[in-house]
């Protein structure tokens, strides 16, 4: 009888290999794992798989208390009154959800990776003090919100967390989300989103990985998915470990807002920080809107910032 696979793959596996062999095949290993999730699918699930680790979580799980970053801040004060309705996509363990939620918004968050979800939900009752606080948490793919039907909204503001935008390839698909996310908003609304800009240092792993990249799409052009400033790393991850490969495009000087107004955004702002704010249909001045609506922030005369929360003396929302 023919002998079963298992004891021929251990007979192939028992043959000595000259020791030349066993290093190319560990350095070529990396290219091959990297060119091995170029499908669209593979990209889009990179990083909701990487961020879902248990050492990725325990990091966003601490940075939760921390807080929104100042440019975060200044987007929810200057654009938004309390009481407004933010999609928050990509959301994490809930640092970003929890810090609009002491400002006084309704915020509806997601996150692609089941385990921050899960730890979002388990942190934002924690960190509800001076006030309970309510957040939707869900978890769903920034993707997923090409289905009209999924968090149809209105809302005031729709915030994409600091790199997620990377994550996602394909411009065509890039800009099918910022259209969806545009039926979203109210008139007025805004959007703010940031993404890995400029040229990242290209060594020859990389190189050996671009010129796959476009043999395979060369011969395979319906499977394997690459532009370029498309890259896979291993470090770029909150722990910074190494670990499996996550996607990430590199935007090419005023490559982010070329995709921001082909979704439909007329009005485009750059913030400090690196952040991209677009509004939409601003109808009069958008900086007028904006002045506007945060005249009533300015005369707040009593008012205490405690990590992200907006209370006055008495412990209510403002």
């Amino acid at each position: 009888p023919p002998l079963p696979e298992s004891a021929l793959l251990g007979i192939v596996e028992g043959i000595p290999r000259p020791p030349f062999l066993a290093r190319l095949r560990s350095r070529l290993a990396p290219v091959w794992a990297e060119l091995g999730t170029s499908t669209r699918a593979g990209l889009e699930n990179s990083a909701p798989a990487r961020y879902g680790q248990p050492e990725e979580v325990a990091v966003l799980e601490r940075e939760v208390d921390a807080g929104l970053d100042p440019w975060e801040k200044a987007f929810a004060l200057s654009a938004l009154r309390p009481g407004a309705r933010l999609l928050d996509i990509g959301c994490g363990a809930g640092r970003e959800a929890i810090g609009f939620a002491h400002l006084g918004f309704e915020v509806t968050a997601m996150d692609a990776a089941a385990p921050l979800v899960e730890a979002a939900r388990r942190l934002a009752p924690s960190l509800s003090f001076p006030f309970p606080i309510e957040i939707h948490f869900e978890t769903h793919a920034a993707m997923d919100l090409l289905d009209a039907g999924l968090f149809p909204g209105p809302f005031e503001a729709v915030y994409l967390t600091p790199g997620l935008y990377t994550h996602l390839p394909l411009r065509r698909r890039r800009v099918a989300l910022l259209k969806s996310l545009r039926t979203r908003l109210v008139p007025g609304g805004v959007l703010g989103l940031a993404a890995f800009e400029g040229n990242p240092r290209f060594g020859p792993r990389a190189l050996v990985v671009g010129a796959g990249r476009e043999l395979l799409q060369a011969f395979w052009p319906g499977r394997f998915h690459w532009e370029r400033g498309d890259r896979q790393l291993r470090y770029v991850t909150a722990s910074g470990l190494s670990g499996p490969w996550v996607f990430c495009h590199f935007f090419a000087p005023g490559e982010l807002e070329a995709e921001i107004r082909a979704a439909g955004f007329s009005h485009i702002e750059r913030p400090e920080g690196g952040a991209v704010v677009a509004v939409k249909d601003p109808g009069r001045n958008a900086s007028q809107i904006r002045r506007e609506r945060s005249a009533p922030l300015a005369r707040w005369d009593e008012k205490a910032d405690l990590h992200g929360k907006v209370v006055d003396k008495a412990g209510r929302i403002q």
